[in-house]
């Protein structure tokens, strides 16, 4: 899964429309907060990416301020993973086979899915999970479909994250970077 920042270099290229139809398919936005201390112990490593020492570059050359904040979210686009079952569908869980991964414990191995509704709208189900799933605080039954909204709150478990959409995606990016103290 992507963080924030890695989303400033193609945000910085790209008009907000243009973002917009290079990432035609919504996408979940998690925050961590520095100030919650999760009792389930993991071992993680983080390495720099190519990414990471493009916007470290691009940042000296052109006097690019980035927030701290933007290393704060993790990215995970709504869309189909290769390879995996059920093509009408977007799985989320805990499993590594699951389109969207969430490293928690709360989250069951397959914990809901996403779907196409009419048009672009998207639906969203719990697939019988043991924590639920809540959509703006409210608990799904197992298998009950609802749509999702721009700005809504998706819970997995303990896990809560904002469903966006592309447009609004390179609009968080664009206000954590200034250029010569002027928002970009």
């Amino acid at each position: 899964m992507p963080r924030l920042y890695e989303y400033v270099l193609p945000a910085r290229k790209l008009t907000r429309e243009a973002f917009a139809e290079a990432h035609p398919y919504p996408f979940l936005l998690f925050h961590h907060d520095p100030a919650d201390v999760q009792d389930d112990w993991t071992f993680k490593t983080q390495t720099i990416s190519v990414t990471s020492a493009k916007l470290a570059k691009l940042a000296i050359t052109e006097d690019l301020k980035l927030s701290p904040e933007l290393a704060r979210y993790d990215v995970f686009p709504v869309v189909k993973a290769m390879n995996n079952p059920w093509h009408e569908r977007v799985s989320v869980g805990r499993a590594r086979n699951n389109d969207i991964v969430l490293a928690d414990s709360s989250v069951s191995k397959l914990h809901a899915h996403f779907r196409r509704g009419d048009g672009a709208e998207m639906i969203l189900a719990d697939a019988g999970s043991r924590n639920g799933t809540r959509l703006n605080q409210r608990r799904l039954e197992a298998g009950e479909a609802v749509k999702v909204s721009i700005g809504d709150t998706v819970s997995f478990g303990r896990t809560s994250m904002t469903f966006l959409d592309a447009q609004s995606l390179h609009d968080l990016v664009s206000k954590h970077m200034q250029r010569n103290g002027e928002s970009l």
